[in-house]
């Protein structure tokens, strides 16, 4: 009898972490492999709450309204609606780099909209001739109204890829994954000069989640994120920004806990940043870059799948 109640509450254990899923998302800025369902819907909302920066008091928050469905069992689509908020007092440094410092007491504004495609090529959960590995593509085109490090306004198109790769241990229960993101950012200031600002933008994730018991993860992620601005050619022509010449970089790791129902999930995650420097870093704080990003970022995502 005991042997048959042990092998029920592994049988269990495992299909919970089986239905755990179907695009969920264990970690806060890492995606997983899976996509959707054909006909599945699922509505996010995500609040980033940002703050501590070298000189001054510095808070901010992201909002981001996301809907995603199913097209195929494969591919999967999803909008996005975007906000912002910011408390800034002598902190946030001018775009150009001069020692000007603002103060900023904004309610919630909106921040433009973006559409993404997630096509899952390999399945982590169905045997493959690849180590078992799951294997996504990611596309997010994107228009931003307000700059993120200042909160003025701007006008910014930007496109945003990734190669998502995920692999589990422990029938399951116990999940990696691996992000490689880059993004394409054309950014003007309104309040500025006006000018056209190139930036490629690196950002590496890894985490690692599991199943502590039914219903609940507990993980830890990581985030590396550098940025490669545009270069003058000896024509003084503006180029396409290159990997080469790395501007900043910073990196972030932290602890995220993963709440999981059959209709609803949610998951919070905090950051806090661990290194970090530029090659203008006047405002250096020991081994931190806290000029443009900030030392501690948390983040909760709740969705409801219908």
């Amino acid at each position: 009898m005991r042997i048959k109640k042990g092998l029920a509450m592994f049988l269990a254990f495992g299909l919970i972490s089986q239905a755990a899923f179907a695009d969920e998302q264990l970690f806060g800025y890492i995606q997983g492999a899976e996509v959707l369902p054909e006909g599945g819907k699922q509505l996010y909302q995500w609040v980033t709450h940002r703050q501590q920066r070298s000189q001054g008091t510095f808070s901010a928050q992201d909002y981001r309204t996301e809907f995603e469905y199913g097209i195929t069992n494969n591919l999967q689509s999803s909008l996005y609606l975007n906000a912002r908020s910011f408390h800034i007092k002598d902190s946030a440094p001018m775009e150009d780099g001069s020692p000007t410092y603002r103060n900023r007491n904004d309610t919630v504004r909106f921040d433009g909209v973006s559409a993404a495609l997630k096509y899952n090529v390999l399945s982590p959960f169905k045997p493959n001739n690849f180590g078992d590995i799951g294997l996504a593509l990611y596309i997010e085109p994107g228009y931003s109204t307000v700059f993120n490090v200042t909160g003025e306004d701007m006008s910014s198109p930007y496109v945003e890829t990734k190669i998502i790769l995920q692999k589990n241990f422990l029938e399951d229960r116990l999940v990696t994954a691996f992000n490689i993101e880059n993004s394409f950012v054309k950014r003007k200031i309104n309040q500025t000069d006006g000018k056209w600002q190139n930036d490629l933008e690196l950002n590496l994730y890894a985490g690692i989640s599991y199943l502590l018991r039914p219903k609940w993860y507990v993980g830890l992620e990581s985030r590396y994120h550098s940025e490669y601005p545009q270069t003058e050619n000896v024509n003084s022509m503006y180029t396409v920004p290159r990997y080469g010449f790395r501007q900043q970089y910073v990196t972030w790791v932290g602890p995220n806990i993963h709440y999981t129902t059959k209709d609803w999930w949610v998951t919070l995650t905090w950051l806090t940043q661990v290194g970090g420097n530029a090659t203008n870093n006047d405002h250096a704080k020991g081994r931190y870059y806290l000029v443009d990003h900030e030392r501690n970022e948390f983040r909760v995502k709740i969705a409801y799948n219908f």
